[in-house]
């Protein structure tokens, strides 16, 4: 009995995932969007729909945003670690002030019967969750939770990276592109404030020579005895990480980039910068090098300028290593109307980025048309992240430039950003996408998909891996929709 049974289900099987469906693919894909549609305004029913197509990448990534709150909070509950009850920072030691009353352990707060509101109160303030829109406003919500749970982050990394291959099997993501750990850190030396002093004085005319001088600074960087080995080190830590924990199946593939802190003094980032450029062009693993923290913090508009010529120089020097930047990644109202005009432009055309994150103010860009056909002929991706802009820009709907870059055939890549800081994932994205532009059809979210793989930063045998998966993927799925 039991082997007819396994005949039957295996002729279904054949069935449904072998034999064509009836009418020709394009009648498939016709039903297919016709249901969609039909379905356009049901939030569960695209959820439905959405968890099981495949999703391909997820390439604007940040490994410590992406955690789920929870995951870290197991950290500091299983380590009994010092909780402040009133602005809910956590520690691991001893507080100085003990004696002021403000801080107990979590041991302490559950024997009082306080831990599942304390816990809330932590998740609070880790993410958005129940986040009120009136207590402060949302990019310094957003930017302020990072160094909130530095201490779980640096411990969990492990129990983090499998939450998140876990997470992307679930919901049919076959690959991601992770801002994971930075490289370390060059010593400081005397010479940093004269070459700071240079830089400065280069960048009040924006003087092409600044790529002259940066040669000599990166000389002397690249002469230092521990630059080569910080950079090993780092290539060391990622590659024992990513095969102890058996992170790459036929199910699932992760790649890294590094990435440098762009609110430092300009020498301080030069420097990280030639680490982490070191670093990938050595590793397989370690695929690219990117640029963070607020693009509206006071150094970082001070800076941008130079920070491009930073990429310009590095990208001479290293030319197997791959770049996305985030930039444009600011709107009216949250910095004065000129400083909109030229970052992205300057991002593509100077800092020679390969993508670009965010770049939500295009539309305000001196000359935007040439930046958006430019970006279109030298198929430089946009990686748009919906939630991510919603929430901490307030940028969504008719706002979002997201048409304008569909319009002028721009290569748009579909993102988390901070998928547990934002209480969200992949899924929602195109649920996202498809609810609110109506000029998106079933297609059009399909070549997203398949962007997501041909415009990574993996090696091409890679990528034709992962594309001859993602045909099998939607194969199946589109024959099993409309079966």
């Amino acid at each position: 009995m039991r082997k007819i049974y396994n005949i039957v289900l295996m002729t279904i099987i054949i069935y449904i995932v072998i034999i064509p469906a009836e009418g020709s693919e394009l009648e498939s894909i016709a039903r297919i969007d016709t249901t969609l549609n039909m379905y356009r305004n049901n939030n569960v029913k695209l959820r439905q729909i959405f968890q099981r197509m495949p999703k391909g990448g997820d390439l604007h990534h940040h490994y410590s945003g992406s955690i789920y709150a929870e995951t870290y909070l197991k950290y500091i509950e299983d380590n009994d670690l010092w909780v402040n009850k009133i602005n809910y920072e956590i520690i691991d030691q001893t507080p100085p002030n003990l004696e002021s009353n403000e801080w107990s352990k979590i041991s302490s707060i559950k024997a009082d019967g306080n831990w599942q509101n304390t816990k809330v109160k932590i998740i609070e303030s880790w993410s958005i969750l129940y986040y009120n829109y009136v207590s402060e406003p949302t990019d310094e919500h957003f930017f302020a939770t990072f160094e909130k749970f530095d201490i779980p982050k640096k411990n969990t990394i492990s129990e983090g990276l499998i939450e998140l291959r876990e997470r992307a099997i679930n919901e049919n993501v076959s690959y991601i592109e992770s801002m994971f750990i930075s490289v370390g850190k060059l010593p400081k030396y005397e010479i940093d404030q004269i070459f700071d002093s240079t830089l400065f004085k280069l960048q009040e005319t924006k003087d092409k020579a600044i790529q002259d001088s940066l040669e000599i600074m990166f000389k002397y960087y690249s002469s230092q005895s521990s630059y080569k080995s910080i950079a090993n080190t780092h290539n060391q830590k990622v590659d024992s990480l990513h095969k102890v924990l058996k992170l790459d199946d036929y199910k699932f593939t992760i790649r890294y980039q590094n990435y440098v802190v762009r609110v430092l003094n300009p020498t301080s980032v030069f420097k990280d910068l030639i680490l982490s450029f070191e670093s990938a062009s050595n590793s397989d693993l370690i695929v690219g090098v990117n640029i963070v923290a607020p693009e509206n913090n006071t150094i970082s508009m001070r800076d941008y300028w130079l920070h491009n010529q930073f990429f310009r120089f590095l990208k001479n020097k290293y030319k197997n290593v791959k770049t996305a930047m985030h930039a444009g990644e600011l709107t009216l109202g949250l910095v004065k109307p000129e400083d909109l005009s030229w970052h992205i432009k300057e991002s593509v055309f100077e800092g020679k980025a390969d993508r670009i994150g965010h770049g939500v103010d295009i539309a305000y860009e001196s000359n935007s048309d040439s930046v958006l056909k430019y970006m279109a002929e030298n198929q430089i991706p946009v990686e748009i992240n919906l939630t991510s802009n919603e929430f901490i820009l307030g940028v969504k709907g008719s706002s979002h430039p997201i048409s304008l870059y569909f319009d002028y055939n721009v290569p748009i890549v579909i993102s988390t950003d901070d998928a547990g800081v934002l209480r969200t994932d992949m899924t929602e994205q195109y649920i996202k996408l498809f609810q609110t532009f109506s000029n998106f059809n079933y297609l059009d979210l399909k070549k997203i998909v398949y962007n997501s793989i041909n415009y990574s930063f993996m090696n091409q045998k890679d990528k034709l891996r992962l594309i001859e998966d993602l045909d099998m993927r939607f194969e199946i799925f589109e024959r099993t929709f409309v079966n």
